[in-house]
């Protein structure tokens, strides 16, 4: 039997001895435990972020399809309003070539279809022209003071043999001398030969009427083309400025680049373009352009 001292000493000493080992015990535990903690949260952090990045390269590559597939609309557009013109016009031209000299009445019946599938090719090739002019950045454009009358009344004169096949009245309601835009005025024309062609082109089967309007308010100067025609479904509306968009119903005609061109135009001239319409009942694009203010 240990004496007494001995006794002591080890009663006293033992439960030290045990504090510690149970204090490193803890430690370790602690540690394991913050370490096991911080894994985890690096773990669910990695998978987090690989669940960002998944979603992240989805909303990418669906961006990327619909971009490609954009553009195969695009290109088949273009391609269908060159190659029916030229198909059309090596048709006709076949056609005359067997007519004899004395058939003056169809060799005129064909020289003027021949003609207005040159000038719908001439129309597309332009278009291609200014959009690739307009979407390069900065690209310069030739400003003068232009009365946008004049303009007009040089855009009724164009389309008005298209108009009368149609069937559509076109006119222009406005002031004589309405006040000038800074603007070009080969852009203006082309925007303004889109709008109002499309209104003949989509007339109802019995003909009808485009309205060119022309006011000014305050500092702008507004332009709206209104027409009577088959109109637009609600629905398209938000998309029809897209470059290479036709509406479902409209597909059979048209590159769907006249109006993204048109809304080019438009905010190149510091302008904005708007749209209203109903189904059976007409389309009206109004628009606006800074009032010219010499310095």
């Amino acid at each position: 039997m240990p004496a007494p001292d001995s006794w002591l000493e080890i009663t006293i000493t033992t439960p030290l001895w045990f504090t510690l080992i149970v204090f490193l015990i803890l430690i370790v535990l602690v540690v394991y435990l913050i370490r096991k903690y911080w894994n985890r949260e690096i773990l669910s952090s990695e998978k987090h972020g690989d669940k960002k990045y998944q979603i992240e390269l989805k909303k990418v590559t669906t961006e990327l399809h619909s971009t490609q597939e954009t553009y195969r609309q695009f290109i088949y557009n273009v391609s269908h309003e060159i190659s029916n013109p030229l198909q059309s016009i090596k048709t006709n031209l076949d056609i005359m070539s067997k007519c004899k000299p004395d058939e003056t009445g169809r060799w005129k019946q064909l020289y003027v279809t021949i003609k207005g599938q040159i000038k719908r090719l001439s129309n597309t090739l332009n278009n291609l022209r200014s959009l690739s002019l307009l979407e390069t950045p900065d690209a310069p454009i030739n400003l003068e003071t232009i009365n946008i009358k004049l303009v007009i009344e040089e855009v009724i004169l164009a389309l008005v043999e298209f108009a009368e096949t149609k069937n559509v009245q076109l006119s222009y309601k406005g002031p004589e001398q309405p006040a000038r835009i800074l603007g070009d005025r080969d852009l203006l024309m082309q925007m303004m030969l889109n709008l109002v062609d499309n209104g003949i082109k989509y007339s109802k089967e019995d003909g009808g009427g485009v309205i060119i309007g022309v006011n000014d308010e305050d500092e702008d100067l507004w332009v709206r083309v209104i027409d009577n025609g088959i109109g637009i479904d609600e629905e398209d509306l938000p998309y029809i400025f897209e470059t290479a968009y036709r509406a479902p119903t409209f597909r059979s005609s048209g590159s769907g680049l006249g109006l993204a061109l048109v809304k080019m135009i438009v905010e190149k001239h510091g302008g904005e373009i708007r749209v209203k319409s109903q189904k059976g009942e007409g389309t009206t694009f109004s628009f606006d352009i800074p009032l010219f203010t010499p310095s």
